[in-house]
């Protein structure tokens, strides 16, 4: 849903072309989940949503000892990827263009 919106929005102000043919847009995130009783983390979700196409591109669930990290997804060359805080780490961006992404 965010890609087409992104392109009018760009394609309105004249940016040339359109954002989505020159990148794909990756939203990623992780999120813990506890089982019923438990005092910590058991397992970890790591995700990755292409905005451009409103689908999920990777979906992977990892034990506790999983941390979140942009290094796992499969990224492409000149993707732009939207994150959260957990992956402004220096390692985390280090991941990031070890892939030729943004």
């Amino acid at each position: 849903m965010a890609g087409p919106l992104l392109d009018q929005w760009f394609h309105e102000r004249g940016l040339g072309p359109t954002l989505t043919h020159k990148f794909r847009l990756v939203a990623t995130d992780g999120s813990t989940l506890q089982e019923p009783g438990s005092e910590g983390t058991d397992w970890r979700l790591h995700t990755q949503w292409n905005l451009a196409d409103n689908r999920w591109e990777r979906s992977e669930l990892a034990d506790a000892d999983g941390a979140e990290s942009l290094t796992q997804g499969t990224l492409r060359p000149d993707d732009v990827v939207l994150s959260d805080e957990n992956d402004g780490r220096p390692e985390a961006i280090a991941g990031i263009r070890s892939q030729q992404a943004h």
